[in-house]
């Protein structure tokens, strides 16, 4: 009987396997979620703050002129191409929490 106790010892050793790792799955599945809802909300963030870019780039052409709107401006594109960056970076982030390609 030595045989068939062994078999049915590692048969349950991998249905322990198999939940812990479905119990891990799960776990780390909300940690995601957490996540992703954090980096959506930093998106959002990001976006309200190229809107809040562009409006302020339409005042400074509306009130200023000369070096002191040119210089405004400049900055101004400076801060847009960095906050895309980071918009970019958020999106990437989100995309690659898929919990299900980290298990086979």
């Amino acid at each position: 009987m030595g045989f068939l106790d062994d078999l049915a010892e590692s048969i349950e050793e991998q249905s322990d396997l198999s939940e812990f790792k479905q119990a891990m799955k799960s776990e780390l599945q909300t940690k995601v979620e957490e996540a992703k809802a954090k980096i959506e909300s930093i998106d959002e963030d990001i976006w309200d703050w190229q809107t809040t870019v562009n409006n302020k780039r339409d005042a400074i052409e509306e009130y200023c002129e000369g070096k002191t709107a040119e210089h405004a401006i400049e900055r101004l594109m400076q801060d847009k191409q960095d906050i895309a960056g980071m918009r970019w970076t958020a999106e990437d982030a989100e995309k690659s929490c898929k919990v299900g390609s980290w298990f086979w």
